[in-house]
Order: structure tokens, then C-alpha cells, then sequence
């Protein structure tokens, strides 16, 4: 089976550093938030992950039990691919920290795909049988495709069309069955 990946808050826990960055971020720069739900702006935002990507991404740790499984599945035969928004031009060692992170907590993979505007479609050349994604906006991009879209989410109870998980243990139990 191929199975696809996000990266950020599905594989590794990455919210916890970005809220710590934006803070001090935006107290360093005398910003106030964007709006209600945004942070910051279109181009604030840009800036931001500029100056702040690598303290964001670097030593990021897989959620628990992912990496175990992530290996176990690569051992059974199935390939991993790795689909992610980490934009090479927002920060310009993500690859490197990716690999490099991803080296360490031994974290086997296919290929990363970084930059993605569109990972349905990414998925769709990859030829993938799932993929597992913590947003919503995203998986709705897979209607029409053959790939089974599963929603990784902290809490069970929120709201979801598709499949959710929010453990790596449970998400493990429904690839052995596919």
C-alpha cells in the first residue's frame, strides 16, 4: 500500500513551537493579531517564517507511537510518502531539518514532498491509496480521487467528514485493515 503523510501536527507535534514563535515574534516586531482568527498577514507571515522557521521546525518531535509504526509499516512492505505546505522558499534549511529530523527518530520515507499547494493532486500523481492529513480544507481537496482520506485530530469529538484519529495506535489499526 502507498500511504501519504502530512507532516505538521499529523506526524510531528509542531503547533506548540509555532504559537511559542508567533508570540515573540509578533511582541519583538509590536504587532498586534491580524484578525480574530489570523495571526498575522499574507506577507507578516511570510516574514515571520523567514526569521522564525528554523527555531519552528528544528528538533520537532514525532507524536507518540508514529515513528514505531511509520517503521513497522515501511517493514511490511508499504512505502511512505511524506506531503507537506513546508515551502523551501520560507525558510531556507526546512528540507535539511526535515531529513535530518526525520533521520533521527529513525522515520523512513519514500520521498517528502515539500511546497505543496495542492496535495490531492500530489497524492493523485504519487498514486497513493490514503492519506492522513490534520486539516480538513485539505482532505476536501481529495473529492473525486480513489484516495482514502483519513483526518488526524486532537480531539475525536470535533467535527470531521472523514475517518479520525487521534492516536497513531488507532490510525495503525485501520491501515491493517485496509
Amino acid at each position: 500500500m502507498k500511504i501519504g503523510l502530512d507532516i505538521d501536527d499529523t506526524t510531528v507535534i509542531t503547533r506548540k513551537n509555532f504559537n511559542k514563535e508567533i508570540k515573540k515574534y509578533r511582541h519583538k516586531h509590536k504587532m498586534k493579531r491580524y484578525s480574530e482568527t489570523k495571526q498575522l498577514s499574507g506577507e507578516d507571515f511570510k516574514n515571520f517564517l523567514k526569521e522564525c522557521g528554523e527555531n519552528i521546525y528544528k528538533d520537532l518531535k514525532p507524536k507518540k507511537h508514529a515513528a514505531k509504526i511509520i517503521s513497522s509499516w515501511k517493514e511490511q512492505g508499504h512505502e511512505i510518502y511524506f506531503i507537506t505546505a513546508r515551502a523551501l522558499e520560507d525558510c531556507d534549511s526546512i528540507e535539511e531539518i526535515t531529513k535530518s529530523s526525520f533521520l533521527k527518530y529513525h522515520i523512513p520515507y519514500e520521498q517528502i514532498i515539500f511546497s505543496s499547494k495542492n496535495k490531492a493532486e500530489d497524492a493523485k500523481d504519487l498514486n497513493l491509496d490514503v492519506f492522513v492529513d490534520d486539516q480538513e480544507s485539505v482532505l476536501d481537496t481529495f473529492q473525486g480521487t480513489n484516495v482514502y482520506q483519513i483526518r488526524f485530530l486532537e480531539n475525536k469529538k470535533n467535527f470531521s467528514k472523514y475517518q479520525k484519529v487521534s492516536t497513531w495506535k488507532e490510525l495503525n489499526e485501520i491501515i491493517e485493515k485496509l
